[in-house]
């Protein structure tokens, strides 16, 4: 990555692996290669470090000294939000979901503002969260209320060339099939093509994983794929985008990694 890319870090759930996790990445080398703008309480990421057994090199910087300008070179910003003389390691609290939601929250403002150009973070606890803030519900949702997005974003796992989307997130299994519409798949397809066109794949391919086991079996086992994925794909087809399914889910990630998709 160029150094002139800045990445706001987000200390995540400090009760859990994360200061560790913190620590160790910003003692890798593979630190040196960016500008990093690192956001919790100094207090966590010494204990995270302590824990790891590493030293590190990173220097305060204030409120006041970054409104000046973008970082020129990695700092740490410390909300001073979190004792961790006042948490449990292991354990849910509203003090640590309260300490990882304003990591978040002020590096998605530090990016929305231009101070940087990305932003990461080690582990959350949700727990946590939700004890600290009721309404918090997932990631995606908080960077959209918190930087006011005009649309949806989504989740992505990427392993290699093989990218995972998904069309609902973070609901009970229960609630899945009558979540899903052919508005909601399509839009779901079009937001990946886009993402992966960005990231440099000009005509990416995808496979779309059925609701049903079997696709269905043409309605044996539900009539989800045939009434409102399908109709998706074709949609999708009929935008020019390369897309297949409903595959079966037991298959379509062996198809994927074969290129058969």
């Amino acid at each position: 990555m160029p150094q002139s890319q800045v990445l706001a870090f987000a200390i995540g759930d400090p009760a859990g692996i994360s200061p560790e996790l913190a620590a160790r990445l910003l003692a890798d080398p593979v630190a040196q290669t960016a500008t990093l703008l690192v956001i919790g309480d100094r207090r966590v990421l010494d204990m995270g470090a302590a824990h790891a057994g590493v030293a590190l090199d990173l220097p305060d910087v204030t409120a006041e000294e970054l409104g000046t300008g973008r970082p020129q070179r990695s700092c740490f910003v410390d909300l001073k939000n979190c004792d961790p003389a006042a948490i449990t390691l292991g354990a849910s609290s509203p003090e640590g979901g309260a300490s990882a939601l304003a990591n978040f929250r002020c590096a998605l403002l530090a990016a929305k503002n231009g101070y940087a150009d990305a932003v990461f973070f080690t582990p959350f606890n949700k727990h946590s969260m939700r004890l600290s803030e009721s309404d918090y519900v997932d990631e995606i949702g908080f960077v959209n209320r918190t930087i006011e997005v005009t649309k949806n974003g989504s989740e992505f796992n990427v392993l290699d060339e093989v990218w995972n989307a998904r069309c609902t997130s973070h609901i009970p299994l229960s609630k899945v099939a009558e979540s899903i519409t052919e508005d909601r798949v399509f839009e779901s397809l079009r937001l990946t093509i886009e993402t992966m066109q960005g990231a440099g794949y000009e005509r990416p391919r995808i496979g779309v994983a059925a609701l049903n086991p079997h696709a269905g079996d043409g309605g044996n086992f539900g009539t989800e794929d045939d009434a409102i994925i399908l109709p998706a794909v074709q949609r999708a087809q009929a935008h020019q985008m390369a897309v297949t399914g409903p595959v079966p889910s037991d298959t379509v990630f062996v198809r994927a990694m074969k290129g058969r998709v």
